[in-house]
């Protein structure tokens, strides 16, 4: 007699936000560690706005890789994801959710940056603020300079 017990999968682990941008999210997890002895055939994912108790579907067919794009979110809002893993017995309970994070587009680069004056120790730089200033806003400028010729920038 030989009894092989198997069961719904733990939920995947290592959940988390790489990067985001201004109305999207990318995704990844690692597998569970116990498959419930079947093996894994795919993740299901959903989101919510933070503060939200209403998790919303991201995919009705499973999905069988570890990374996945979460699009149409709105830009400026926080935002709250988690995985399920699926074998052929059933679904996981859910994952930790990921960190709260806020889809934000870029801003866009300074205009017209021109050189001023110029002495032995000293440069005078002016520039117009960018044409597109994303929900993060602009904390200040970061600049950075180079001897001719060189590869390495100081701050």
């Amino acid at each position: 007699l030989n009894i092989k017990v198997v069961d719904v999968p733990d939920p995947p682990e290592t959940v988390r936000v790489t990067s985001v941008g201004e109305d999207w999210a990318i995704l990844v997890w690692e597998p569970p560690k116990y498959d419930g002895g079947m093996p894994i055939t795919g993740y299901l994912m959903e989101r919510k706005k933070k503060g939200s108790m209403r998790w919303m579907k991201l995919n009705f067919e499973v999905f069988t890789e570890l990374t996945y794009e979460s699009t149409k979110m709105i830009e400026g809002c926080l935002y709250e994801m988690r995985v399920f893993a699926v074998n052929a017995i059933g679904i996981s309970q859910p994952s930790q959710n990921t960190k709260p994070f806020m889809p934000i587009a870029p801003t866009s680069e300074p205009l017209h940056l021109t050189l001023e004056d110029v002495t032995d120790t000293t440069a005078t730089l002016k520039w117009r603020a960018p044409d597109r200033i994303g929900a993060g806003g602009i904390d200040g400028y970061l600049i950075e300079y180079c001897k001719e010729g060189s590869e390495f920038f100081y701050q």
